[in-house]
């Protein structure tokens, strides 16, 4: 049987240019792309009832658009509930991902399929802990 993973798309649009920084968010009770390679790792989580969620793809035209992106990220985030999301990037990414509070997780480093079997790190966001870090100076810090 094939599951349903929710997802949406969050862009920000500049009126003359057209979208200039999109994410994909992924938010499934069942589902995330991240289980093809940690399936019992999330599973765990899933047995303590955490509602987790998953971004994609984030990509921006520019640092104002990647901080304009990051905002709407986050308000969507809240809006839906979830409690942690998960983020798979480059390794050399880490430090600008822990300004934005994602915290590196303890797992094996692997080669992914949706990352073109290249190396990821996977970091998490506890959006409860964010939440009281972000009243968005939190994003200012993150380029």
């Amino acid at each position: 049987m094939r599951r349903k993973v929710l997802r949406e798309t969050v862009c920000v649009v500049d009126p003359k240019r057209g979208p200039i920084a999109h994410a994909v968010l992924v938010y499934n009770e069942h589902y995330l792309p991240l289980e093809s390679m940690y399936c019992l790792d999330i599973e765990l989580r899933r047995r303590r009832g955490v509602k987790m969620g998953q971004v994609m793809l984030l990509d921006a035209e520019g640092t104002k658009a990647m901080f304009e992106i990051i905002k709407k990220l986050w308000k969507r985030i809240q809006e839906l509930g979830l409690q942690e999301v998960f983020i798979a990037i480059d390794p050399d990414d880490v430090p600008k991902y822990e300004r934005l509070k994602f915290e590196k997780i303890d797992w094996p480093m692997r080669y992914w399929d949706f990352a073109d079997y290249a190396p990821v790190a996977v970091m998490v966001l506890n959006v409860e802990n964010g939440k009281r870090d972000a009243d968005n100076r939190l994003l200012e810090h993150f380029f």
